[in-house]
């Protein structure tokens, strides 16, 4: 479909094109904002005539590169079903080399992944570091911005480098506190995107049932519980949903999405509970926890109820920060 929907460009078979659009088919043009629908798309991709130079599938989507007239570009289509679902179009810069993060971290002592103007964020110190390294300041982008005192066990973000070094994941792994820590980075297409190109995000909560003062940040002391229990309350969440009701209210509009999977296992001592889904808003798992959890605890029903209300009003139960472990990103 995609080689097709090139084709028609090129040709300017607009007729042909229509049949891969819907009034969902979303075009970003250069950076200039999404538009949405077949007419909008046709008349900006009429404007110039174009050539395919290069065609690749990279992850879950097809990059084109093309010129533009004269000016070389690249494209981004991804496919939702039968239909072009979106068009990134950009113009190529060879002088900047999109490089890919793979980081874990200890969260204890921060105020969350995403730059803070006041106080300390695991985003200030990689990009400080970065400053050391290219002596100008870059910034990154991040799979995910997790709140203070969350961990991460596989955290990825994008910079745009303005060279290439060897070693780079050790250069950059040996400025950053013990707290940090680079995995790997590999470069990648200029239209690679750490968040926009996640399609599934893993969450761990991790509960312990014997206190022990070293993992006073670490994890979540509770009882120990009946598993049975607990993964029925847990199952309830697993599909698509209205979370509005699980999460804070000035949160984005759209509060719908896919849980693909909630249970809860044994590790060793401990119980991890595990969320996998599409996305997550904002303190949507410490919610899910904290009022599983307090259900289990007391025999209510708080989960079914902001589950069928989502607009309405409920009591917040929310698991401390500090168990909670990004623990996964799947492109």
């Amino acid at each position: 479909m995609v080689t097709q929907f090139i084709k028609a460009w090129q040709s300017k078979d607009w007729l042909s094109m229509a049949n891969f659009l819907t009034e969902q088919s979303a075009l970003s043009w250069f950076e200039e904002g999404l538009i949405y629908g077949m007419d909008a798309f046709i008349d900006k991709l009429s404007i110039h005539s174009v050539t395919m130079v290069k065609h690749e599938h990279y992850l879950s989507y097809d990059i084109i590169e093309m010129n533009l007239g004269n000016q070389p570009i690249l494209v981004k289509v991804v496919t939702i079903e039968a239909a072009i679902g979106l068009v990134v179009i950009v113009a190529k810069n060879l002088a900047i080399h999109r490089t890919r993060f793979t980081v874990a971290y200890d969260g204890s002592r921060y105020q969350g992944f995403q730059r803070q103007p006041h106080g300390l964020a695991i985003q200030n110190v990689i990009e400080a570091a970065l400053l050391k390294l290219f002596k100008q300041p870059l910034a990154l982008h991040a799979a995910s911005r997790t709140d203070a005192g969350v961990h991460a066990k596989k955290q990825i973000f994008h910079v745009d480098l303005p060279s290439q070094l060897d070693r780079l994941a050790e250069l950059l792994d040996r400025i950053l506190p013990d707290d940090i820590h680079v995995y790997e980075s590999e470069y990648v297409p200029q239209l690679f995107h750490s968040r926009y190109d996640a399609r599934k995000k893993t969450y761990h909560y991790r509960l312990i049932h014997t206190k022990n003062p070293f993992l006073s940040h670490q994890a979540l002391f509770h009882e120990p519980m009946d598993l049975d229990r607990l993964n029925a309350h847990l199952k309830m969440l697993v599909g698509c949903h209205d979370f509005g009701a699980f999460t804070v209210r000035n949160d984005k509009d759209n509060t719908i999405r896919t849980l693909y999977n909630a249970h809860a296992f044994k590790l060793g001592d401990e119980t991890i509970i595990e969320w996998v889904g599409d996305g997550f808003l904002r303190h949507m798992v410490r919610m899910m926890v904290g009022h599983s959890l307090y259900d289990l605890d007391h025999g209510t029903q708080t989960v079914k109820s902001m589950l069928s209300e989502p607009t309405r009003q409920h009591h917040a139960y929310m698991a401390p920060a500090k168990g909670l472990y990004l623990y996964d990103i799947e492109y």
